[in-house]
């Protein structure tokens, strides 16, 4: 088990490349650690609450960074995604969305996914 002590640890990185890499690590200091779990804000499952969110995002963004670039585009990106996802989605059947729950299940009970990923499957899936 390494134990881990972080001055600052951010997003996380050295976290996830640790689980990517299946090394069983503990923290023992991180100086912001302060429990945030981004998956514990409740979202409703709609269109409009996921662009809401967007917006609001963008917004904290303007707010607290000067120049974020980056994350604006990552936002950006996201939101083009939404939008093409909104165009694609009333193209689908019943059979194309059983056929999606099941290769997205299918991914699930693989091994392939990190403890972060398989928590957003399950809380995505809703299983």
């Amino acid at each position: 088990m390494l134990k881990l002590a972080t001055a600052f640890s951010g997003i996380g990185a050295i976290e996830h490349a640790l689980e990517r890499l299946g090394i069983p690590y503990s923290i023992e200091f991180a100086c912001d650690n302060g429990d945030v779990d981004i998956l514990s804000k409740e979202i409703p499952d709609t269109i409009k609450d996921v662009k809401d969110e967007i917006t609001e995002l963008g917004n904290v963004v303007d707010r607290y960074n000067d120049d974020d670039s980056w994350l604006i585009d990552k936002l950006s990106k996201v939101s083009q995604s939404l939008i093409e996802f909104e165009e694609s989605i009333g193209t689908f059947s019943v059979n194309q969305f059983k056929k999606v729950i099941e290769l997205s299940s299918e991914i699930l009970d693989s091994d392939s996914l990190n403890v972060n990923q398989r928590k957003f499957y399950i809380l995505t899936l809703k299983i």
